[in-house]
């Protein structure tokens, strides 16, 4: 499992790991509250903004990998016309 997770992706070009929690899965960030205040850690703030930039990269590949994926099953298709 912690091969599969860490093993990058090729439509993606990040790992699963780093899909989902947006980090390799040997560091830790600390995303709860700070005690007392009910504010968050900054770094936590910079970890949700990192995940939102990480997701986004994501979609673009996979959009990419789509499209080039079909332009290429496209060239071999044909019309079909019914009547």
């Amino acid at each position: 499992e912690f091969a599969y997770n860490n093993s990058v992706n090729h439509s993606t070009e990040k790992t699963p790991f780093q899909v989902v929690y947006g980090r390799s899965p040997n560091h830790v960030v600390d995303l709860s509250p700070i005690p007392g205040t009910g504010e968050h850690a900054p770094a936590a703030l910079d970890a949700i903004e990192y995940m939102r930039d990480v997701h986004s990269q994501v979609k673009q590949k996979l959009q990419e990998s789509y499209e080039t994926y079909k332009s290429r099953v496209d060239q071999s298709r044909r019309d079909a016309n019914f009547e």
